[in-house]
Protein backbone atom coordinates (compact mmCIF):
# COMPACT_ATOMS: atom_id res chain seq x y z
CA UNK A 1 0.00 0.00 0.00
CA UNK A 2 2.85 2.37 0.83
CA UNK A 3 4.92 1.52 -2.24
CA UNK A 4 2.07 1.56 -4.78
CA UNK A 5 -0.56 3.85 -3.24
CA UNK A 6 -2.37 4.54 -6.54
CA UNK A 7 -2.75 0.92 -7.62
CA UNK A 8 -6.15 -0.76 -7.53
CA UNK A 9 -4.72 -3.67 -5.56
CA UNK A 10 -3.76 -1.28 -2.77
CA UNK A 11 -7.46 -0.55 -2.35
CA UNK A 12 -8.08 -4.27 -2.10
CA UNK A 13 -5.32 -4.75 0.49
CA UNK A 14 -6.67 -1.83 2.55
CA UNK A 15 -10.03 -3.62 2.66
CA UNK A 16 -8.40 -6.95 3.54
CA UNK A 17 -6.49 -5.46 6.48
CA UNK A 18 -9.70 -3.91 7.80
CA UNK A 19 -11.47 -7.23 7.25
CA UNK A 20 -8.80 -9.03 9.29
CA UNK A 21 -9.25 -6.64 12.21
CA UNK A 22 -13.02 -7.01 11.96
CA UNK A 23 -12.72 -10.80 12.03
CA UNK A 24 -10.46 -10.72 15.09
CA UNK A 25 -12.79 -8.35 16.94
CA UNK A 26 -10.64 -5.20 16.74
CA UNK A 27 -13.38 -2.75 15.73
CA UNK A 28 -11.23 0.37 16.19
CA UNK A 29 -8.59 -0.75 13.68
CA UNK A 30 -11.21 -2.17 11.33
CA UNK A 31 -13.04 1.18 11.25
CA UNK A 32 -9.72 2.99 10.71
CA UNK A 33 -8.83 0.91 7.65
CA UNK A 34 -12.33 1.03 6.21
CA UNK A 35 -12.20 4.83 6.45
CA UNK A 36 -8.77 4.82 4.78
CA UNK A 37 -10.14 2.73 1.92
CA UNK A 38 -13.09 5.09 1.44
CA UNK A 39 -10.85 8.17 1.54
CA UNK A 40 -8.04 6.99 -0.73
CA UNK A 41 -9.89 4.60 -3.10
CA UNK A 42 -13.46 5.98 -3.37
CA UNK A 43 -14.36 4.24 -6.64
CA UNK A 44 -12.50 0.96 -6.04
CA UNK A 45 -14.91 -1.98 -6.09
CA UNK A 46 -13.52 -3.23 -2.76
CA UNK A 47 -14.41 0.09 -1.17
CA UNK A 48 -18.08 -0.91 -1.33
CA UNK A 49 -17.15 -3.68 1.13
CA UNK A 50 -15.56 -1.02 3.35
CA UNK A 51 -18.69 1.13 3.15
CA UNK A 52 -21.03 -1.81 3.81
CA UNK A 53 -19.17 -3.06 6.87
CA UNK A 54 -18.43 0.41 8.24
CA UNK A 55 -22.17 1.04 8.25
CA UNK A 56 -22.87 -2.36 9.82
CA UNK A 57 -20.26 -1.93 12.58
CA UNK A 58 -21.05 1.68 13.46
CA UNK A 59 -24.82 1.26 13.36
CA UNK A 60 -25.00 -2.11 15.16
CA UNK A 61 -25.57 -0.64 18.63
CA UNK A 62 -27.45 2.49 17.62
CA UNK A 63 -29.56 0.69 14.99
CA UNK A 64 -29.39 3.78 12.80
CA UNK A 65 -30.81 3.90 9.29
CA UNK A 66 -28.54 3.80 6.25
CA UNK A 67 -27.24 7.33 5.74
CA UNK A 68 -28.04 9.20 2.53
CA UNK A 69 -24.35 10.08 2.15
CA UNK A 70 -23.39 6.41 2.23
CA UNK A 71 -26.04 5.56 -0.35
CA UNK A 72 -24.88 8.41 -2.61
CA UNK A 73 -21.31 7.10 -2.52
CA UNK A 74 -22.46 3.58 -3.35
CA UNK A 75 -24.73 4.67 -6.22
CA UNK A 76 -22.06 6.91 -7.76
CA UNK A 77 -18.86 4.94 -7.09
CA UNK A 78 -19.81 1.27 -6.69
CA UNK A 79 -23.00 0.58 -8.71
CA UNK A 80 -21.69 -2.83 -9.82
CA UNK A 81 -21.15 -4.65 -6.49
CA UNK A 82 -23.40 -6.79 -4.32
CA UNK A 83 -22.67 -4.77 -1.18
CA UNK A 84 -23.80 -1.56 -2.88
CA UNK A 85 -26.91 -3.12 -4.40
CA UNK A 86 -27.89 -4.78 -1.11
CA UNK A 87 -27.99 -1.49 0.83
CA UNK A 88 -29.60 0.42 -2.04
CA UNK A 89 -32.32 -2.25 -2.35
CA UNK A 90 -33.09 -2.03 1.37
CA UNK A 91 -33.64 1.71 0.97
CA UNK A 92 -35.64 1.33 -2.26
CA UNK A 93 -37.93 -1.34 -0.81
CA UNK A 94 -38.86 0.70 2.25
CA UNK A 95 -39.43 4.05 0.47
CA UNK A 96 -42.54 4.93 -1.51
CA UNK A 97 -42.15 5.68 -5.22
CA UNK A 98 -43.86 9.05 -4.75
CA UNK A 99 -41.28 10.14 -2.17
CA UNK A 100 -38.32 8.95 -4.26
CA UNK A 101 -39.75 10.79 -7.27
CA UNK A 102 -40.12 13.98 -5.24
CA UNK A 103 -36.55 13.67 -3.93
CA UNK A 104 -35.23 13.10 -7.45
CA UNK A 105 -37.06 16.15 -8.83
CA UNK A 106 -35.84 18.32 -5.93
CA UNK A 107 -32.26 17.20 -6.61
CA UNK A 108 -32.74 17.98 -10.29
CA UNK A 109 -33.94 21.50 -9.54
CA UNK A 110 -30.88 22.08 -7.34
CA UNK A 111 -28.65 20.46 -10.01
CA UNK A 112 -27.17 18.13 -7.41
CA UNK A 113 -25.86 15.39 -9.72
CA UNK A 114 -24.84 13.03 -6.92
CA UNK A 115 -28.30 13.05 -5.38
CA UNK A 116 -29.92 12.76 -8.81
CA UNK A 117 -27.93 9.58 -9.46
CA UNK A 118 -28.88 8.21 -6.04
CA UNK A 119 -32.62 8.74 -6.39
CA UNK A 120 -32.55 7.66 -10.03
CA UNK A 121 -30.87 4.40 -8.94
CA UNK A 122 -33.36 3.83 -6.11
CA UNK A 123 -36.30 4.40 -8.48
CA UNK A 124 -34.74 1.99 -10.96
CA UNK A 125 -34.30 -0.74 -8.33
CA UNK A 126 -37.86 -0.20 -7.11
CA UNK A 127 -39.66 0.00 -10.47
CA UNK A 128 -37.30 -1.38 -13.10
CA UNK A 129 -37.38 -0.15 -16.68
CA UNK A 130 -40.12 2.27 -17.70
CA UNK A 131 -40.47 5.52 -19.64
CA UNK A 132 -39.63 7.61 -16.60
CA UNK A 133 -36.35 5.72 -16.21
CA UNK A 134 -35.38 6.55 -19.80
CA UNK A 135 -36.34 10.19 -19.26
CA UNK A 136 -34.21 10.45 -16.10
CA UNK A 137 -31.13 9.03 -17.82
CA UNK A 138 -31.34 11.80 -20.41
CA UNK A 139 -31.54 14.39 -17.62
CA UNK A 140 -28.35 13.27 -15.90
CA UNK A 141 -24.93 14.82 -16.51
CA UNK A 142 -23.83 14.06 -20.07
CA UNK A 143 -20.26 13.41 -18.92
CA UNK A 144 -21.63 10.46 -16.95
CA UNK A 145 -24.24 9.15 -19.36
CA UNK A 146 -22.80 9.76 -22.86
CA UNK A 147 -20.94 6.45 -23.16
CA UNK A 148 -23.80 4.49 -21.61
CA UNK A 149 -26.25 6.02 -24.06
CA UNK A 150 -23.81 5.35 -26.89
CA UNK A 151 -23.60 1.61 -26.14
CA UNK A 152 -27.38 1.35 -25.71
CA UNK A 153 -27.80 3.10 -29.07
CA UNK A 154 -25.31 0.79 -30.77
CA UNK A 155 -27.06 -2.30 -29.45
CA UNK A 156 -30.29 -1.04 -31.05
CA UNK A 157 -28.70 0.23 -34.29
CA UNK A 158 -25.17 -1.18 -34.65
CA UNK A 159 -22.61 0.92 -36.53
CA UNK A 160 -19.19 -0.56 -37.19
CA UNK A 161 -16.23 1.78 -37.60
CA UNK A 162 -13.32 -0.58 -38.26
CA UNK A 163 -12.02 -2.25 -41.42
CA UNK A 164 -13.65 -5.66 -40.89
CA UNK A 165 -17.30 -4.96 -41.72
CA UNK A 166 -17.32 -7.60 -44.46
CA UNK A 167 -16.16 -10.23 -41.99
CA UNK A 168 -18.84 -9.27 -39.45
CA UNK A 169 -21.59 -9.80 -42.05
CA UNK A 170 -20.13 -13.20 -42.84
CA UNK A 171 -20.13 -14.13 -39.16
CA UNK A 172 -23.86 -13.50 -38.85
CA UNK A 173 -24.49 -16.12 -41.55
CA UNK A 174 -22.86 -18.69 -39.26
CA UNK A 175 -25.21 -17.66 -36.45
CA UNK A 176 -28.14 -18.30 -38.80
CA UNK A 177 -26.67 -21.72 -39.56
CA UNK A 178 -25.98 -22.45 -35.89
CA UNK A 179 -22.30 -23.05 -36.66
CA UNK A 180 -20.56 -21.64 -33.58
CA UNK A 181 -17.27 -23.34 -34.46
CA UNK A 182 -17.21 -21.24 -37.64
CA UNK A 183 -18.03 -18.09 -35.62
CA UNK A 184 -15.07 -18.78 -33.34
CA UNK A 185 -12.82 -19.45 -36.30
CA UNK A 186 -13.77 -16.28 -38.17
CA UNK A 187 -13.46 -13.94 -35.18
CA UNK A 188 -9.86 -15.10 -34.72
CA UNK A 189 -9.05 -13.25 -37.97
CA UNK A 190 -9.65 -9.90 -36.26
CA UNK A 191 -6.42 -8.58 -34.66
CA UNK A 192 -6.45 -8.33 -30.86
CA UNK A 193 -4.27 -5.19 -30.87
CA UNK A 194 -6.80 -3.21 -32.91
CA UNK A 195 -9.11 -1.49 -30.38
CA UNK A 196 -11.73 -0.36 -32.91
CA UNK A 197 -11.89 -3.80 -34.48
CA UNK A 198 -12.26 -5.43 -31.04
CA UNK A 199 -15.12 -3.07 -30.19
CA UNK A 200 -16.76 -3.94 -33.51
CA UNK A 201 -16.52 -7.70 -32.96
CA UNK A 202 -17.74 -7.42 -29.36
CA UNK A 203 -20.71 -5.32 -30.52
CA UNK A 204 -21.50 -7.61 -33.44
CA UNK A 205 -21.38 -10.79 -31.37
CA UNK A 206 -23.54 -9.20 -28.66
CA UNK A 207 -26.15 -8.10 -31.23
CA UNK A 208 -26.11 -11.42 -33.12
CA UNK A 209 -26.33 -13.40 -29.88
CA UNK A 210 -29.39 -11.45 -28.74
CA UNK A 211 -31.04 -11.93 -32.12
CA UNK A 212 -30.31 -15.67 -32.37
CA UNK A 213 -30.65 -16.47 -28.63
CA UNK A 214 -27.08 -17.53 -27.93
CA UNK A 215 -27.29 -16.56 -24.27
CA UNK A 216 -23.76 -17.59 -23.35
CA UNK A 217 -22.35 -15.32 -26.06
CA UNK A 218 -24.59 -12.32 -25.40
CA UNK A 219 -23.54 -12.02 -21.77
CA UNK A 220 -19.87 -12.78 -22.47
CA UNK A 221 -19.48 -10.25 -25.28
CA UNK A 222 -21.79 -7.72 -23.63
CA UNK A 223 -19.45 -7.55 -20.66
CA UNK A 224 -16.44 -7.47 -22.98
CA UNK A 225 -17.99 -4.42 -24.66
CA UNK A 226 -18.27 -2.74 -21.26
CA UNK A 227 -14.60 -3.44 -20.56
CA UNK A 228 -13.51 -2.12 -23.95
CA UNK A 229 -15.38 1.13 -23.27
CA UNK A 230 -13.97 1.17 -19.72
CA UNK A 231 -17.43 1.47 -18.19
CA UNK A 232 -18.72 0.22 -14.86
CA UNK A 233 -21.73 -2.06 -14.88
CA UNK A 234 -24.53 0.37 -14.04
CA UNK A 235 -27.78 -1.17 -15.27
CA UNK A 236 -29.81 1.92 -14.39
CA UNK A 237 -28.01 3.81 -17.17
CA UNK A 238 -28.41 1.16 -19.87
CA UNK A 239 -31.35 0.37 -22.11
CA UNK A 240 -33.38 -2.66 -21.13
CA UNK A 241 -32.25 -4.40 -24.32
CA UNK A 242 -28.60 -4.22 -23.34
CA UNK A 243 -29.34 -5.19 -19.73
CA UNK A 244 -31.15 -8.27 -21.05
CA UNK A 245 -28.08 -9.13 -23.10
CA UNK A 246 -25.93 -9.03 -19.97
CA UNK A 247 -28.54 -10.90 -17.90
CA UNK A 248 -30.62 -12.95 -20.35
CA UNK A 249 -33.88 -14.63 -19.38
CA UNK A 250 -32.58 -17.79 -20.98
CA UNK A 251 -34.56 -20.96 -21.75
CA UNK A 252 -37.63 -19.06 -20.49
CA UNK A 253 -40.22 -21.80 -21.03
CA UNK A 254 -38.30 -24.39 -19.01
CA UNK A 255 -37.30 -21.87 -16.32
CA UNK A 256 -40.88 -20.69 -15.83
CA UNK A 257 -42.27 -24.22 -15.75
CA UNK A 258 -39.80 -25.54 -13.15
CA UNK A 259 -39.97 -22.34 -11.13
CA UNK A 260 -43.72 -22.88 -10.83
CA UNK A 261 -43.40 -26.64 -10.20
CA UNK A 262 -40.96 -26.18 -7.32
CA UNK A 263 -42.18 -22.82 -6.00
CA UNK A 264 -38.82 -21.09 -6.35
CA UNK A 265 -38.07 -17.74 -7.96
CA UNK A 266 -37.28 -17.87 -11.66
CA UNK A 267 -34.74 -15.10 -10.99
CA UNK A 268 -32.92 -17.40 -8.58
CA UNK A 269 -32.75 -20.18 -11.16
CA UNK A 270 -31.36 -17.73 -13.73
CA UNK A 271 -28.84 -16.28 -11.25
CA UNK A 272 -27.53 -19.73 -10.37
CA UNK A 273 -27.36 -20.69 -14.03
CA UNK A 274 -25.30 -17.59 -14.76
CA UNK A 275 -22.83 -18.39 -12.01
CA UNK A 276 -22.66 -22.11 -12.72
CA UNK A 277 -22.31 -22.19 -16.52
CA UNK A 278 -22.91 -18.69 -17.85
CA UNK A 279 -25.78 -20.25 -19.85
CA UNK A 280 -23.57 -22.72 -21.71
CA UNK A 281 -25.75 -25.84 -21.68
CA UNK A 282 -22.82 -27.95 -22.95
CA UNK A 283 -20.49 -26.92 -20.11
CA UNK A 284 -18.58 -29.71 -18.35
CA UNK A 285 -16.29 -28.83 -15.44
CA UNK A 286 -12.92 -30.43 -14.66
CA UNK A 287 -14.63 -32.16 -11.71
CA UNK A 288 -17.27 -33.68 -14.00
CA UNK A 289 -20.23 -31.36 -13.28
CA UNK A 290 -22.44 -30.99 -16.35
CA UNK A 291 -24.94 -28.71 -18.01
CA UNK A 292 -26.53 -25.37 -17.19
CA UNK A 293 -26.84 -26.12 -13.47
CA UNK A 294 -23.48 -27.96 -13.25
CA UNK A 295 -24.76 -30.94 -11.29
CA UNK A 296 -22.35 -33.68 -10.30
CA UNK A 297 -23.23 -37.19 -11.60
CA UNK A 298 -24.00 -38.70 -8.13
CA UNK A 299 -26.30 -35.76 -7.29
CA UNK A 300 -28.05 -36.05 -10.65
CA UNK A 301 -28.45 -39.80 -10.19
CA UNK A 302 -30.15 -39.30 -6.82
CA UNK A 303 -32.50 -36.69 -8.28
CA UNK A 304 -33.34 -38.93 -11.23
CA UNK A 305 -34.40 -41.73 -8.87
CA UNK A 306 -36.57 -39.33 -6.88
CA UNK A 307 -38.21 -38.05 -10.09
CA UNK A 308 -38.41 -41.57 -11.54
CA UNK A 309 -36.54 -40.53 -14.69
CA UNK A 310 -34.35 -43.45 -15.75
CA UNK A 311 -32.86 -41.93 -18.89
CA UNK A 312 -31.59 -38.36 -18.92
CA UNK A 313 -28.89 -36.14 -20.36
CA UNK A 314 -27.70 -33.16 -18.30
CA UNK A 315 -26.61 -31.40 -21.49
CA UNK A 316 -30.32 -31.07 -22.31
CA UNK A 317 -31.16 -27.55 -21.01
CA UNK A 318 -34.62 -28.45 -19.70
CA UNK A 319 -33.41 -31.58 -17.92
CA UNK A 320 -30.61 -29.63 -16.24
CA UNK A 321 -33.05 -26.92 -15.17
CA UNK A 322 -35.56 -29.51 -13.86
CA UNK A 323 -32.91 -31.36 -11.84
CA UNK A 324 -31.33 -28.11 -10.60
CA UNK A 325 -34.71 -26.70 -9.54
CA UNK A 326 -35.52 -29.92 -7.69
CA UNK A 327 -32.24 -29.74 -5.77
CA UNK A 328 -32.60 -26.01 -5.01
CA UNK A 329 -36.14 -26.64 -3.76
CA UNK A 330 -34.92 -29.38 -1.44
CA UNK A 331 -32.10 -27.17 -0.10
CA UNK A 332 -34.54 -24.31 0.37
CA UNK A 333 -36.76 -26.50 2.52
CA UNK A 334 -33.83 -28.04 4.39
CA UNK A 335 -32.52 -24.60 5.37
CA UNK A 336 -35.99 -23.08 5.97
CA UNK A 337 -35.65 -20.46 3.26
CA UNK A 338 -32.28 -19.05 4.41
CA UNK A 339 -30.86 -18.31 0.99
CA UNK A 340 -27.21 -18.00 2.08
CA UNK A 341 -27.21 -21.53 3.53
CA UNK A 342 -29.06 -22.88 0.51
CA UNK A 343 -26.61 -21.30 -1.95
CA UNK A 344 -23.64 -22.55 0.09
CA UNK A 345 -25.12 -26.04 0.20
CA UNK A 346 -25.46 -26.10 -3.58
CA UNK A 347 -21.82 -25.06 -3.97
CA UNK A 348 -20.01 -26.77 -1.10
CA UNK A 349 -22.43 -29.46 0.10
CA UNK A 350 -24.73 -29.57 3.10
CA UNK A 351 -22.09 -31.37 5.20
CA UNK A 352 -19.76 -28.37 5.04
CA UNK A 353 -22.55 -25.87 5.65
CA UNK A 354 -23.79 -27.76 8.70
CA UNK A 355 -20.23 -27.97 10.05
CA UNK A 356 -19.73 -24.20 9.61
CA UNK A 357 -23.07 -23.46 11.25
CA UNK A 358 -22.29 -25.81 14.12
CA UNK A 359 -19.10 -24.02 15.06
CA UNK A 360 -21.02 -20.90 16.01
CA UNK A 361 -18.26 -18.61 14.69
CA UNK A 362 -20.66 -16.18 13.01
CA UNK A 363 -22.70 -13.48 14.72
CA UNK A 364 -25.16 -13.16 11.84
CA UNK A 365 -25.78 -14.26 8.26
CA UNK A 366 -23.62 -11.45 6.81
CA UNK A 367 -20.67 -12.73 8.82
CA UNK A 368 -21.41 -16.28 7.67
CA UNK A 369 -21.19 -15.05 4.06
CA UNK A 370 -18.12 -12.84 4.53
CA UNK A 371 -16.03 -15.20 6.63
CA UNK A 372 -16.98 -18.41 4.89
CA UNK A 373 -14.00 -20.83 5.11
CA UNK A 374 -14.14 -21.53 1.35
CA UNK A 375 -13.20 -18.51 -0.78
CA UNK A 376 -15.04 -20.03 -3.73
CA UNK A 377 -18.25 -20.39 -1.71
CA UNK A 378 -17.92 -16.86 -0.32
CA UNK A 379 -17.65 -15.47 -3.87
CA UNK A 380 -20.50 -17.75 -4.99
CA UNK A 381 -22.87 -16.36 -2.36
CA UNK A 382 -22.19 -12.73 -3.26
CA UNK A 383 -22.37 -13.27 -7.01
CA UNK A 384 -25.72 -15.05 -6.85
CA UNK A 385 -27.24 -12.49 -4.47
CA UNK A 386 -26.01 -9.67 -6.73
CA UNK A 387 -27.46 -11.32 -9.84
CA UNK A 388 -30.72 -12.00 -8.02
CA UNK A 389 -31.21 -8.28 -7.31
CA UNK A 390 -30.35 -7.44 -10.90
CA UNK A 391 -32.64 -10.07 -12.42
CA UNK A 392 -35.53 -8.97 -10.19
CA UNK A 393 -34.97 -5.37 -11.30
CA UNK A 394 -34.55 -5.97 -15.04
CA UNK A 395 -37.58 -8.22 -15.41
CA UNK A 396 -40.10 -6.44 -13.14
CA UNK A 397 -42.16 -5.43 -16.16
CA UNK A 398 -41.89 -8.89 -17.65
CA UNK A 399 -43.09 -10.55 -14.44
CA UNK A 400 -46.13 -8.26 -14.29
Amino acid sequence: IKKFPEKEQSGRFTWLIGRYYMKTGNKVNAIDYFNRGIKHYPDNSYTSYCRFWLHKITSADKKTDISEELLEDLAVNNPDTYHALALLKIKADKTETSLLTKQYENSRQKKNIKKMILFHTLLFIKNGYNNYNTERVKQLDSDITDQYLKISGLIKNPVYSGNYKHLLKKIELYFYAGDIDAVNREKMLIPENNDEAQKDIALALTVYSIKHKYYNYSTFYGFKLLNLYNLKENLSLFSQRFAEALYPYSFAECVNEESKNYNIKSELLLSMMKVESNFNHKAISSAGASGLMQLMPPTAKGISKKLKISKYDLIDPCISIKFGANYISWLNGYYHGQIEYMISGYNAGTGNVNKWKGRGDFKDIDQFSEFNPFDETRDYIFRIKKYLIQYETIYKKFKK
